[in-house]
């Protein structure tokens, strides 16, 4: 079987990808060489394809192989999701095998140069991608998916899987930032079965209590079960979500929560969940059992889930922890034909079904009495307060938002609530009547603390952003994803009483606080360097004991 699904992915490859692909580094080789890198590197772009859903074209772009390509074969990058895809591919021309652990070595150890930024260690092809890659790397929700593609059927040695356990463990230490995806040559042919160009797969679904919609759009809606919708991910992922304005993010905690209510109470996740939304190009439906609403069987050709990524990628990480299955755990959900619509209409129901009003934990922080209390304090002082959504920021010597005074305050109590408001804000939101959240607006916090807190916090981000300017490669990350440990170090270091004594002087405190920043700053790069060399910054500064440890030692 191998020989023949090896045929089918080189003729895709031959025909879809090769044509694309630059092979100018390559003049005046061999036609095996040739012929082998381009295979190699049609493996890559296919990869590529199937993840993100890319055409051949936009994929073939995203080719780095090449000499000096320290290991990386391509990069896909999606600022607007999130997400970059590093790849390495492999063409076993005989369809058996599995990648060396020289060259899985060789891969992790360009992807530690590619997140530590430096770029100097590559070729020209990624060299051309700094920007794109210098903005994946400021963002702090950015996810790394490591793929490894080669046409063998043999499974990854426990030597090579290893390698990538040992780097997941110094990167993935509090939150997930990289995963490995592994597309051996069943995947990689299944992709091109999907057409291997992130062609939606056609989904075969029983609907339970469904009803249908015909005017003035066909839609068919009803109950899905998890179990159903846990093949959708397994199967799909990487091409189910291209509509979906972001992908799964497994470090969530609102996905956790999901995840603990189908591992704990499945039978309740119907009554906890909104659905999901899910367009397609045309509805089927088979003729058995067809006059009977309680139970129907659909196909849904062309299928891509436009609203609920995180409720599909959440049954598809719960599924995968349970023993014994999720029992009777069901979903809404409804399918929506696009067969005849305006050449809009999908763009907008994408928009619409995610941009919906929602209750987050901010509305529940504007109900608090201390709240108002502090807007009140500040609207003494003539500064405005913006406590709940809807109400526009103010003008920054105007006032600020409950989110920025949150940041601030966090970063004046202690390292570990900095580490929180950096690792995940709305935590130190959770419950307003208990910590985090008392610590921070209780009777005891005033206005004064509140904007004094504020002004410093911004000095120091608008010091970060005048060394960031200076610096590249690790020492630049650490202006971006240490700002909240340094604000929190610099905050440490005022007189005492200045942040809450309205009657101390401040302005010319907050002149010191530049050149506090930068001394910071520059104990916190060399210490990240000395004692953490092998994590990634975003790691190192969501963690609270290696915050504490970097605390404990700043001069």
């Amino acid at each position: 079987m191998s020989i023949v699904t090896l045929r089918q992915i080189r003729n895709l490859i031959q025909a879809e990808y090769l044509p694309h692909i630059d092979m100018s580094d390559l003049d005046g080789r061999s036609d095996d060489e040739r012929d082998k890198a381009g295979l190699s590197r049609g493996v890559a772009a296919l990869a590529l394809a199937d993840r993100f859903g890319l055409d051949a074209m936009a994929a073939c772009a995203c080719v780095t192989d090449g000499f000096g390509d320290n290991g990386i074969d391509a990069i896909g990058i999606d600022l607007e999701r999130s997400k970059v895809a590093v790849v390495q591919a492999k063409w076993f021309v005989d369809g058996r095998g599995a990648p060396s652990t020289a060259d899985v070595r060789a891969f992790v150890q360009g992807f530690r140069d590619l997140i530590d930024a430096r770029f100097d260690r590559f070729n020209a092809k990624i060299q051309a991608r700094a920007a794109d890659l210098t903005s994946a790397l400021d963002d702090t929700d950015i996810q790394f998916q490591l793929v490894l593609a080669y046409t063998g059927t043999d499974p990854l040695p426990d030597r090579v899987q290893q390698v990538f356990d040992d780097v997941f463990a110094q990167i993935n230490d509090v939150s997930q930032i990289a995963s490995l995806e592994v597309l051996d040559q069943a995947r990689l042919h299944q992709a091109v079965r999907r057409g291997a160009t992130g062609r939606p797969p056609d989904l075969d679904v029983t609907l339970d209590q469904w009803g249908r919609t015909a005017e003035p759009y066909e839609a068919v809606y009803g109950q899905v079960t998890v179990d159903q919708i846990a093949s959708w991910w397994r199967e799909y992922s990487g091409v189910l979500f291209g509509d979906n304005l972001r992908l799964f993010m497994p470090d969530s905690s609102v996905n956790e929560a999901i995840i603990q209510t189908l591992l704990t109470h499945p039978e309740r996740f119907w009554y906890f969940n909104n659905g999901i939304t899910v367009l397609c190009e045309r509805i089927a439906q088979a003729p058995r059992g067809s006059a009977n609403r309680r139970a129907g069987r659909f196909t849904f050709e062309r299928a891509r889930v436009v609203n609920g990524a995180q409720t599909v990628g959440s049954i598809g990480a719960a599924h995968a922890r349970a023993e014994n299955g999720l029992g009777e755990a069901w979903v809404h959900a409804r399918f929506i034909s696009l067969d005849g619509v305006p050449a809009d209409f999908a763009a907008e129901v994408t928009k619409a079904t995610n941009t919906q009003n929602r209750i987050l934990p901010r509305d529940f922080v504007s109900l608090d009495e201390q709240q108002e209390r502090l807007r009140t304090e500040l609207q003494l002082d003539q500064k405005v307060y913006a406590i709940k959504s809807g109400e526009p920021d103010p003008a920054p010597s105007e006032g600020c938002t409950v989110l920025e005074a949150t940041v601030a305050l966090a970063c004046a109590h202690s390292v570990d609530l900095a580490v929180l408001a950096k690792r995940e804000v709305g935590r130190l939101w959770d419950d307003v009547a208990r910590q985090p959240y008392t610590d921070l607006f209780s009777r005891a916090t005033t206005g004064t603390r509140l904007w004094r807190s504020v002004q410093t916090l911004r000095a120091v981000e608008d010091e970060l952003a005048r060394q960031r300017a200076t610096l590249d490669g690790r020492d630049r990350l650490v202006t971006v994803h240490g700002n909240r440990l340094i604000t929190a170090l610099v905050m440490s270091r005022l007189p005492a009483g200045s942040l809450d004594n309205p009657v101390a002087p401040f302005d010319a405190t907050l002149t010191q606080v530049g050149a506090t920043t930068a001394a910071v700053l520059s104990a916190v790069c060399q210490l990240t360097a000395s004692e953490y060399p092998a994590n990634y910054p975003a790691s190192i500064f969501k963690n609270a004991t290696k915050c504490q440890d970097i605390a404990s030692r700043v001069p």
